[in-house]
């Protein structure tokens, strides 16, 4: 019940601006400007009397539309800021500049509407478009504010196919994507980082200096991955002299006619 009674009074607070004597003056659209002004500070999140006369102050000028003072202006920039909800005064600050872009948003985007000529067309373009962004970096800033910089990556639903697998539990991942060392501007940057190749150029005789294959010292120049695999099929068969069986033939048959010359010594 309680609740219900702050809602109503906060949809009846509004604020109403004069300036007399260039002094500014807000004033409190309420039966009770005392009960407006606490839901006011509630709802800009501060306990602050000075921070709250700051703020609110510089709403009413944001919304003014030169020397003139709008009321309603300033009214929406709080409703924008009632719809934040901030949990503190940095929150708070934040969603007065959202706000504020946001109406400069409009604004460009009115004035893009009646261009008279090309000039005009481009320069109301290129405001807009800064404006458009800074919004979007204005919502990535209060979402990372509020998460403290992290990222959570909740899995509701998980389909495993045959011969899957599937990690059960929560899964988490902080600070966003991984940063590579590469430069993206510069693919070829790791061939740069790459360990360099140990052998010496026959030419000048100095070091190759060419990227070396991973897991050897030397690069595929200079014999990394060289060679072809052991095995039958990768033999010498263009004649069969140069086969393992025939090798070993012929140190059978050397060691055999030494032993023949051995015995036929000793008799």
């Amino acid at each position: 019940m309680m609740a219900l009674r702050m809602a109503r009074l906060r949809r009846t607070l509004g604020i109403s601006q004069s300036m007399d004597n260039n002094c500014l003056s807000v004033l409190y659209r309420h039966e009770n400007p005392e009960a407006a002004a606490l839901l006011l500070m509630a709802d800009l999140c501060t306990m602050d009397s000075a921070f709250h006369d700051g703020i609110t102050g510089q709403i009413a000028r944001i919304g003014a539309q030169g020397v003139k003072i709008d009321a309603g202006n300033s009214n929406f920039l709080l409703s924008v800021v009632r719809a934040v909800q901030p949990c503190d005064e940095v929150e708070t600050m934040l969603a007065v500049q959202m706000g504020a872009i946001h109406a400069s948003t409009m604004m460009m985007a009115r004035r893009l509407n009646h261009v008279e000529n090309i000039p005009q067309q481009d320069a109301a373009e290129r405001a807009l478009n800064k404006l458009a962004r800074t919004y979007a970096v204005q919502m990535e800033a209060l979402k990372r504010y509020r998460t403290g910089g992290q990222q959570r990556v909740i899995v509701e639903h998980v389909t495993v196919n045959a011969g899957g697998q599937a990690i059960v539990g929560a899964v988490t991942a902080g600070g966003g994507q991984v940063k590579s060392d590469v430069n993206p501007a510069r693919p070829t940057e790791r061939l740069f980082l790459a360990p360099r190749c140990t052998a010496q150029t026959k030419r000048t005789g100095l070091p190759c200096q060419a990227p070396a294959v991973n897991g050897w010292t030397v690069c595929r120049m200079h014999g990394a991955h060289g060679g072809a695999p052991s095995g039958p099929g990768n033999g010498m068969w263009r004649h069969g002299g140069r086969s393992a069986e025939t090798i070993l033939i012929r140190r059978l048959g050397a060691a055999l006619s030494r032993m023949a010359c051995d015995v036929g010594n000793d008799s």
